[in-house]
């Protein structure tokens, strides 16, 4: 039985283990040859005095020279600690000093000139998989190895045991500064023990990566895919996504909620400017696939017969958007609508929503791919049969089991507030349905309570208004206040479209928002969410805003969270306006 992540690579010869775009045209690499330069990057860290326990730094995109990095090293018992590729200057700083790195491969000289000032204050090497004037480059570095070190390095393997440190992985920080996961060979690798039998993907399947390799989630799929011998393909950029997956035609790829409601308001973008009888259509199959259960327990006779009509007409044209071959995608890291699994599984596209942590490895539980009775809407499935998860007092999720962290690296005492008696205190609220399935409620740190003394989950009631395509972000505030409010971030695209059918014709964000035609929308949208609230947790206020929140420009962390103590900062009058204007002034616009 495998035990160690390095071993997983595959025997059996794969001509296309690993494909990237270079120069317009797709480049693949095979598994010998992955295999052979790893051996090359485990001599090459020897050459240059990296011994086992030495940290080995990653900044990149997603590429095959990233793993082909991570596998050299683990392979002498190196910890790979890889960081987002759009970085911080901050965050740089802190972590090349917190993570004491030997050696930093870096993806290029865009990423290079960020962190430039911030490697020049410490003394590790180093090494650029592009090429970058004054940087030894990485087909360089590794011809520093020796395949005849090959022995030497089969000797390292036998001493590496599962309970090694594998890798350090740094959180994103929605609260502060990030912390240093420490997880192991065997915390991984229980994972993929129980991933293997869980997706529909066999030796030779093409997959699609593009969410950051040195996020855990997708990580640690990219493991499952080497263990199940499948032939990966990276992104070449987030904008081109949509091009990519119609040329390579995956079986199967990860994402996170964000991106996946902005591929369903892009949808009902699209369906808003058909007319007639393509109009009437478009929202009919809409509306059968609003109806669909994903356990296909309730959906009669009649829907299904009403379903291949749509699928003929619209759904079949979905697929083809995505390649034509998907047969699912995973989504994990924050908490997806269910209407959009509902209607993207009714289409054919079988969204299987789970949920982790970074300190899981990352999966503590999963809605089924194979067991339809596994499945349950709004929840994020069963707990994975190696993983015990227990309700607290408080409603918060408790963890246990061989997927869990060893700590975080250097700071005992945050170790110690979260690992007690062996439970992983995770900070996320939820409960148990019909003794099987988990549901997320919040985050336990967001949580707040009005002055009224009542409990608000803001996550729950952010999702709410998201289900509107007007919104394309937002976040909910009103802690000590009398009232619950919301800043929200319109869906520009359909806002415009809205716009020109009520000969509003404001081109400019900021002026478009204060059209009092186009607040009205907003409100409507609001009394509908409103009215499935309970009145403690309506929406009286809520203020528009002009500027999409990114990770560039600090609200929300590079998997898409929201920042909320850089929102409160950056927008506090904005939020001081909705409780201390006038009480008629129900909603405003800035």
């Amino acid at each position: 039985m495998t035990k160690r992540i390095f071993d997983l690579v595959r025997s059996f010869p794969q001509e296309k283990m690993f494909s990237q775009k270079v120069a317009g045209k797709w480049r693949s690499i095979s598994s010998a040859e992955f295999q052979t330069k790893s051996v090359l990057m485990a001599s090459a860290l020897i050459q240059v005095g990296l011994k086992k326990g030495d940290k080995v730094g990653i900044l990149s995109q997603n590429r095959y020279e990233w793993s082909i990095t991570d596998f050299g090293s683990q392979q002498i018992g190196c910890v790979t600690t890889p960081f987002y590729p759009n970085i911080s200057k901050d965050e740089a700083d802190y972590v090349f000093q917190h993570s004491e790195m030997k050696v930093l491969f870096v993806a290029n000289k865009e990423i290079y000139e960020r962190i430039e000032n911030s490697v020049k204050k410490y003394s590790f090497l180093v090494v650029s998989y592009d090429k970058i004037e004054g940087l030894e480059q990485f087909d360089e570095f590794i011809q520093r190895g020796a395949l005849s070190d090959a022995q030497k390095i089969s000797d390292i393997k036998k001493d590496i045991s599962e309970d090694d440190l594998l890798t350090i992985i740094y959180t994103s920080g929605t609260t502060g500064l990030p912390k240093g996961v420490m997880l192991t060979h065997r915390n991984l690798m229980s994972n993929i023990d129980v991933l293997l039998d869980m997706f529909p993907i066999n030796v030779g399947d093409r997959v699609f990566s593009f969410l950051p390799l040195n996020h855990i989630f997708e990580r640690n799929v990219m493991n499952y895919y080497i263990a199940k011998g499948a032939n990966v393909y990276f992104a070449e950029s987030i904008d081109l996504i949509g091009a990519n997956l119609i040329e390579v035609k995956p079986s199967m790829m990860t994402a996170v909620p964000r991106l996946l409601e902005k591929i369903y308001l892009k949808i009902l973008d699209r369906g808003s400017v058909l007319t007639g009888a393509k109009r009437k259509i478009f929202n009919w199959s809409l509306a059968l696939a609003n109806q669909y259960d994903i356990r296909n327990e309730k959906n009669s006779m009649l829907l299904k017969q009403k379903m291949k009509i749509a699928d003929r007409l619209v759904f079949s044209k979905w697929r083809e958007a995505v390649g034509g071959k998907m047969k699912l995608i995973a989504s994990g890291a924050a908490p997806l609508q269910p209407k959009i699994i509902r209607i993207f599984t009714a289409a054919g596209i079988p969204i299987i929503e789970g949920y982790g942590l970074t300190e899981t490895s990352p999966v503590v539980s999963f809605n089924s791919y194979f067991n339809l009775s596994d499945r349950c809407e709004g929840t994020v499935g069963v707990v994975i049969s190696n993983v015990e998860v227990k309700i607290a007092d408080d409603g918060e999720i408790l963890v246990k089991g061989p997927n869990v962290m060893s700590g975080y690296y250097k700071d005992e005492s945050a170790t110690q507030s979260v690992l007690k008696n062996g439970w992983l205190h995770t900070g996320d609220v939820g409960e148990m349905i019909r003794n099987r399935f988990l549901k997320i409620t919040d985050r336990k740190k967001e949580l707040f309570k009005t002055s009224g003394g009542k409990y608000i989950a803001p996550s729950y009631l952010e999702s709410a208004i998201k289900s509107s395509p007007l919104v394309e972000q937002t976040m909910v505030v009103g802690e000590n206040e009398n009232f619950v409010s919301a800043l929200i971030v319109p869906n520009f695209p359909h806002v415009r479209k809205l716009a020109e059918a009520l000969k509003v014709n404001e081109k400019e964000s900021a002026k478009l928002i204060q059209n009092d035609l186009i607040m009205n929308l907003f409100v409507k949208e609001i009394e509908k969410v409103n009215a499935s609230l309970n009145r403690y947790e309506q929406i009286k206020k809520f203020k528009l805003l002009s500027n999409e929140w990114s990770s560039e420009s600090g609200e929300l962390t590079p998997t898409f969270k929201l920042k909320r103590r850089e929102i409160y900062k950056k927008y506090s009058n904005e939020i001081d306006s909705l409780y201390r204007s006038p009480e008629d002034n129900s909603y405003s616009k800035n």
